[in-house]
């Protein structure tokens, strides 16, 4: 597995020559990191990425577990804490 970190894409794209050369064949994990909103607009990266794209949505599974009410946090934690037994 390697890791490539590159900066924004919007107005010189990189990425679909840098994954070519790093990962020529498979999945590619992305994070569109600050979109929040736009978090799930990825049909450029998708076709930059020849459809290889495996999008994280990292912004969109940490809000839902920060707008929950501090009091629910346990419910929320149990079936982790439970399978680390």
């Amino acid at each position: 597995m390697k890791t490539v970190l590159l900066g924004p894409q919007r107005f010189r794209t990189t990425v679909g020559a840098v994954i070519r050369t790093v990962a020529p064949e498979g999945a590619v994990a992305t994070v569109t990191a600050g979109w929040r909103d736009r978090e799930s607009d990825t049909d450029e990266l998708d076709a930059t990425l020849d459809g290889r794209g495996r999008h994280l949505h990292l912004y969109s599974r940490l809000a839902e577990p920060i707008a929950t009410p501090w009091t629910n946090w346990r419910d929320l934690l149990a079936p982790a804490a439970a399978g680390a037994r």
